[in-house]
């Protein structure tokens, strides 16, 4: 304790503006979140690499299980992991601009391609969690496809979802006030 002082007059010391606060705490959370994206975009390369190969010309055995031929839409995934490392940037220099756009991407990039491509598979996942049957499904391991990228998506969507609610946050507390008292 400060001599001179009992402690009853904190009402009248300097404290930290709330949006700073708000702004170190979720800037935080972002880090976090964006480096769980980017290990999530490492999983989403290995499944769509052995398609990748073959669209480019390269022919190269890979020591991975052969999964089905991914959809179209799940390519666009892929589209996020740039806007990821932009995430990061604007976040170490506040800048609600480009999280603005990470915003944005996540949303038509990570999330509805998720949502979409769960849509595709809910038949088959729902099949094997009301009867137990894998039959006639691409297998990785002794378990069905369908039923682990469905887990997968989820956990993706989940994790979107907090980055878009993380980010709004931070484009918030980083709006100008309006209204200031002097």
């Amino acid at each position: 304790m400060v001599a001179g002082t009992d402690g009853h007059d904190f009402q009248h010391r300097e404290r930290v503006a709330g949006q700073y606060s708000v702004s170190a705490t979720n800037k935080a959370r972002m880090k976090s979140l964006v480096v769980v994206h980017l290990l999530l975009g490492v999983v989403h390369l290995v499944r769509l690499l052995p398609s990748i190969l073959t669209l480019l010309g390269i022919s190269a055995p890979l020591p991975l299980p052969t999964l089905p031929t991914p959809y179209p839409i799940e390519y666009a995934w892929l589209a996020s992991l740039p806007f990821a490392l932009l995430a990061l940037n604007a976040c170490k220099r506040s800048k609600s601009g480009p999280l603005q756009v990470f915003q944005l991407v996540l949303l038509v990039a990570c999330i509805s391609t998720s949502l979409i491509t769960l849509f595709i598979l809910s038949p088959d996942t729902i099949e094997f969690l009301l009867t137990g049957s894998s039959k006639d499904q691409a297998t990785v391991g002794d378990y069905p496809y369908p039923a682990l990228w469905s887990a997968f998506l989820l956990l993706c969507v989940v994790v979107h979802a907090a980055e878009v609610v993380v980010t709004r946050t931070l484009v918030q507390a980083w709006a100008p006030r309006h209204g200031k008292r002097l």
